[in-house]
């Protein structure tokens, strides 16, 4: 991985759920120390538990975990109850933080807000996960342009596992100014640990 600010504090996203995000959360984590936090989220085990049972990095709780694997705005509605960016803005840790979003960047926290609110109200460099599947190019463009549009800094973004179909030629070729800080192999447990004392 090209050499990141091991003191800053980023905001990771993606091109579509299950892209990657905790993966990267973790190795950035895990190699440079800052806390890791998924304020909202969904699924069992969630992905906070998730990076405890891999070790080694401070995570802090999360303020809205919901047991199914659907979006957390509608599992919110569901138990009435409202997700809020006052409410995460008013817990969030200390910093160098690592703060992964539920979803993309569009994702919605509630009726009105998403988690591309949350970032510009955080203001913290962006990282995007991009993984390669039918589609995925367009919406690696689509989440840039829009990172681009809300002028929040890109710190850069990340081809996770195989490039079937020649996404990082083209995000090259289209976003001249962005740097691709990685591309990521397909990572098992037992191969983990050497790639994080590789970073």
């Amino acid at each position: 991985m090209k050499v990141i600010d091991p003191h800053s504090s980023f905001f990771i996203t993606a091109n579509h759920t299950g892209a990657g995000k905790t993966l990267l959360s973790y190795l950035i984590c895990r190699r440079y120390g800052q806390t890791y936090f998924k304020p909202v989220e969904s699924g069992t085990p969630n992905d906070s538990s998730q990076i405890k049972s891999w070790g080694d990095v401070k995570v802090m709780p999360s303020l809205y975990s919901f047991a199914p694997e659907a979006p957390p705005h509608f599992l919110a509605q569901q138990e009435k109850k409202k997700i809020t960016i006052a409410n995460i803005m008013s817990h969030l840790p200390a910093r160098p933080v690592v703060l992964e979003s539920a979803g993309g960047w569009f994702s919605p926290l509630n009726d009105t807000e998403t988690m591309a609110d949350l970032a510009l109200a955080l203001r913290l460099p962006v990282l995007a996960v991009m993984r390669c599947y039918l589609g995925s190019i367009n919406h690696a463009v689509l989440t840039l342009e829009a990172i681009l549009q809300s002028r929040l800094p890109i710190a850069g973004y990340v081809i996770n596992e195989e490039d079937t179909y020649g996404m990082g030629n083209f995000l090259q070729h289209r976003f001249p100014e962005l740097r691709c800080l990685a591309q990521l192999p397909t990572l098992t447990p037992n191969s983990l640990k050497n790639f994080i004392l590789n970073l």
